[in-house]
């Protein structure tokens, strides 16, 4: 009986950050894995023992559900933390490729309770649980959050897995480890990539929090479709690779807050108006509303640049 191939085990950088390596795949300590003593390589209907419960369950179609391949079912304990990021660790998608070490990185996670699939059959359901496209309305959520948590601090942040948690069930386990269907995610700043886990991570402190908290349930519940759409804004501007990209996500959320719809006008003077005014009422930083109003026309000038293509778009990119 062997063990458990490339089971995953973690560490730590010095940055304090935690990673994930996988052990040989026949060591002695690894946990043995005891699905290989049962395991036949066979379709089930060429397993004499097995075929006439398969003919069985193939007329009813309550059971057909169940059982239309090989079955792998195992209930599961709660594990501990640790062991819910090994599991995590395991996945590997051929679509999307996210670094392994951002992966491992990852110390939080937003956690959604009480979401539901149709209990279909194995296939079908570990299709469900694999396309990012079924969980819209999750993911949508958590952009409402990361967009308030960007809007009210200065933090990097992002996310690279979507992780779906059986409550109560399981179709299939490896050694101790909990199931966790893992759908790979790439919504996280392109410096993560270039070492990003050996820096010490920035901590937030509780006012940063509640006040994110606060506008994400605003954003949420107040449905208004421009702060929607601004919100969006802000977090492609903070994933964008190109400053030139992103400086025209910021410019279109700023007019989508503040420039109403079919204002007519020179939007750049409005814009810097009500940017300064609402540095009035709530400062922006140490800036003064008249450096908020010079500001606000430095950084649509970097704006018009990219948009038409200027020659002189490095002088206006300083501000």
């Amino acid at each position: 009986m062997f063990g458990h191939f490339e089971l995953p085990e973690m560490g730590h950088f010095e940055s304090g950050l935690p990673h994930f390596s996988k052990s040989a795949s026949l060591l002695d300590k690894a946990p043995r894995d005891y699905k290989s003593v049962f395991r036949d390589g066979r379709s089930p209907d060429k397993i004499p023992e097995w075929a006439p419960f398969y003919d069985l369950a193939r007329m009813n179609d309550r059971l057909k559900r169940y059982f239309d391949e090989t079955p792998k079912y195992r209930m599961e304990l709660d594990g501990a933390a640790e062991l819910f990021q090994l599991a995590r660790s395991r996945e590997r998608r051929f679509l999307l490729s996210t670094n392994e070490c951002v992966v491992g990185v990852a110390t939080h996670a937003i956690v959604f309770h009480g979401w539901c699939i149709k209990n279909d059959s194995h296939w079908i359901r570990s299709n469900t649980l694999s396309s990012a496209e079924n969980f819209r309305d999750v993911i949508e959520r958590l952009d409402h959050f990361l967009a308030a948590l960007r809007a009210v601090s200065d933090v990097q942040t992002g996310y690279c897995q979507l992780l779906i948690r059986p409550d109560g069930w399981c179709d299939e386990g490896t050694a101790y480890l909990p199931q966790v269907e893992v759908i790979p995610m790439r919504a996280y700043p392109d410096h993560f990539e270039h070492y990003g886990w050996l820096h010490t991570p920035p901590v937030l402190d509780a006012e940063s929090c509640s006040e994110a908290g606060k506008l994400c349930t605003a954003l949420t519940t107040l449905s208004k479709n421009q702060l929607l759409v601004a919100s969006r804004r802000l977090n492609l501007a903070m994933l964008r690779s190109s400053e030139q990209d992103s400086i025209m996500d910021v410019a279109i959320g700023l007019e989508t807050l503040l420039v109403e719809d079919g204002a007519k006008g020179e939007i750049n003077h409005k814009l810097a108006m009500r940017l300064a005014a609402l540095c009035k009422m709530r400062p922006f930083e140490d800036y003064r509303p008249a450096e908020v109003f010079g500001l606000c026309k430095k950084l649509y000038g970097f704006r018009s640049a990219v948009a038409h293509g200027s020659q002189d778009m490095s002088k206006k990119r300083v501000i």
